[in-house]
């Protein structure tokens, strides 16, 4: 299955190998640059991208790609609570915690038709969070 995004990433990736790349790629997708972060185009949040990544902001999303489309790639979304994970019919709260969004997000994902073999190799509690801090997690 083949969205528009993945269109437009495997176009600039495509551009980018035969060197038409100048900062600002077909699409609307840019190159990102360290220390400058991008935002989506209602500035919702901003995030960092790994230096030379191609991204997209859209009205409430930011995606991200190292190799193209879907391959190392980075998605970031905004996302009211109610339905936030619609393909699994759930709420998320302001009060649970990474590791449980997490959880949702990977049934979620693995719910939709497509997505097949996403395995959560570990999940990783932030030191400070364990200190008591609200810092996130990481899971691989």
């Amino acid at each position: 299955m083949c969205t528009r995004y993945a269109r437009r990433m495997l176009v600039a990736t495509a551009l980018w190998a035969a060197g038409g790349i100048a900062g600002t790629l077909a699409a609307g997708l840019e190159i990102a640059v360290a220390n400058t972060p991008v935002s989506t185009t209602k500035s919702l949040f901003a995030v960092q991208p790994p230096a030379s990544w191609v991204y997209q902001g859209s009205g409430y999303e930011v995606h991200a790609s190292r190799d193209g489309p879907l391959l190392n790639a980075i998605s970031f979304a905004l996302r009211k609570h109610k339905k936030a994970f619609a393909a699994i019919k759930k709420d998320s709260a302001p009060d649970l915690l990474p590791e449980e969004l997490a959880e949702m997000y990977v049934a979620d994902l693995k719910s939709q038709p497509g997505i097949s073999d996403v395995n959560v190799v570990s999940v990783e509690r932030d030191l400070a969070r364990r200190a008591g801090a609200t810092t996130g997690s990481r899971a691989q």
